[in-house]
């Protein structure tokens, strides 16, 4: 019985060479998505019957977002969270796949385990999943010559591809507005506003010194009087 792993919303192949970040990747439909992914995965592990898929992400704050519980809900699917850190970098996801793929494998609960990563972090999962009988296959995205380090890909039984079309038939990449850049004035600007301060300024004091001086003179001249 095998059971599929697989990391947050796959991160799919660059566009026109030019990365993306995932918070702007969101799902069409989970359930077609997911049932297209066991179908993949079903294919490698010999259409055996699937015990879940597991689903790892980190959660964007104290809860999980819309998606996650989207996918939470669905039936069989476990959902797992790892933290993020203020810089938006997942933190313990890695652990929970590797305790889970070695738990089921020790507990002979699943033949075949399908794992959608490149992650080399992973391999020990492989190696010690391997000792207790369990087929580990890797479900590349994009290039697996690229996407994979070929250590990595000698731990696994089998290494299929996820193509830019299964992408593009479930999720949709979700451009940010760009920002309006706020005209900042020209450096000539500025100095031609500063000397014109400037005069002002001397303007202003020539002004008030010949005030200061005509009440002097004027007070004098009463004096005399």
């Amino acid at each position: 019985m095998p059971a599929i792993f697989s990391l947050p919303v796959p991160r799919p192949p660059q566009v026109s060479g030019l990365p993306f970040a995932r918070k702007q990747i969101s799902v069409k439909s989970p359930r077609k998505m997911l049932d297209d992914l066991c179908q993949a995965a079903s294919a490698m592990s010999d259409n055996l019957p699937l015990l879940r898929v597991y689903w790892y992400d980190a959660a964007p704050g104290s809860r999980a977002s819309l998606d996650q519980s989207t996918l939470a809900l669905l039936s069989g699917v476990e959902l797992r969270l790892g933290a993020m850190n203020s810089v938006g970098k997942q933190k313990g996801v890695d652990s929970l796949i590797v305790t889970d793929i070695i738990d089921l494998a020790r507990n002979r609960a699943i033949s075949d385990a399908v794992v959608v990563t490149g992650d080399e972090d992973l391999r020990i999962a492989f190696q010690v999943a391997q000792s207790f009988g369990v087929r580990m296959h890797i479900l590349a995205v994009g290039d697996p010559m690229k996407n994979v380090s070929p250590a990595f890909l000698m731990e696994a039984d089998s290494v299929e591809v996820l193509e830019s079309a299964w992408f593009t038939r479930h999720f949709d990449l979700n451009t940010p507005e760009p920002r309006v850049p706020i005209n900042a004035p020209h450096p000539a600007a500025q100095t031609t506003s500063l000397e014109t301060a400037a005069k002002q300024m001397r303007h202003l004091r020539g002004r008030f010194v010949n005030a200061v001086k005509d009440l002097i003179a004027t007070r004098r001249a009463q004096k005399e009087l």
